[in-house]
C-alpha cells in the first residue's frame, strides 16, 4: 500500500464485525488515497468474522495491516483495543464501511503536525456532507451533535462521528474512562 513505511506516522484503526464486503473497498481507499505513511489496524471480535475471511480470500499480505483481537467487547472495546496496541504518533479511528473520507486523513495528519492533539471531521460544518441517512436519524443525530456544542461546549461540531485523529501525547496523557 501506499505511504507504508517501517515506522508508520498513522496507524488507523478499524472496528470491525463482519466486513467481508465493505473491507476490501476501504483498503483500496486508503492506498489511492493516503500518501501519510501508516499502517491499518484491523480490530475484530471472532476468528469466524467474515472480514477476516475476505482478507484471507484477497491474498492480501499487506504488511501495513495489523490483526488485532477485541481484548474486551464490542466497538468500543475494539477501539480501545486498537489504542492499547497502536504504536504511532498518531491514531485514527475509522469505520469499515468507509470507502468515501479516506482523502481526508493526510488533511487532518496535517493538522495534527500543526500542533492540533485531537481532529474531528464534521459533517455539519460548511463543506461537511451528511447523506444517505433516514430523515429520524439524521435530526436526531445532528439535534445530538448541535446540543452538546452549543449546550454543553463540547468543542467540536459532528460528536456522534467516530472519524477522529488523536495524537499520541493526548492518547498517553489521557485515561480512558468510557465503557
Amino acid at each position: 500500500m501506499n505511504g507504508v513505511g517501517a515506522s508508520p506516522g498513522v496507524d488507523i484503526i478499524v472496528p470491525v464485525y463482519n466486513e467481508g464486503e465493505n473491507i476490501l473497498r476501504l483498503l483500496q481507499a486508503f492506498q489511492a488515497e493516503v500518501k501519510s505513511s501508516f499502517r491499518v489496524l484491523i480490530c475484530y471480535d471472532h476468528e469466524d468474522d467474515s472480514t477476516l475471511e475476505a482478507l484471507k480470500a484477497s491474498n492480501l499480505a499487506d504488511e501495513c495491516i495489523v490483526l488485532v483481537r477485541n481484548r474486551f467487547q464490542g466497538a468500543h472495546g475494539a477501539v480501545r483495543s486498537g489504542f492499547l496496541a497502536s504504536q504511532a504518533e498518531m491514531v485514527i479511528t475509522y469505520m469499515a464501511d468507509d470507502d468515501y473520507n479516506a482523502g481526508l486523513i493526510d488533511k487532518m495528519v496535517d493538522l495534527a503536525l500543526a500542533g492540533n492533539e485531537l481532529v474531528a471531521p464534521s459533517r455539519f460544518i460548511p463543506g461537511g456532507v451528511f447523506e444517505g441517512c433516514r430523515w429520524p436519524k439524521s435530526f436526531l443525530v445532528q439535534a445530538a451533535s448541535m446540543s452538546l456544542n452549543l449546550l454543553a461546549g463540547v468543542p467540536i461540531h459532528d460528536a456522534t462521528n467516530g472519524f477522529r485523529l488523536f495524537s499520541r501525547r493526548l492518547l498517553d496523557g489521557v485515561q480512558l474512562q468510557s465503557t
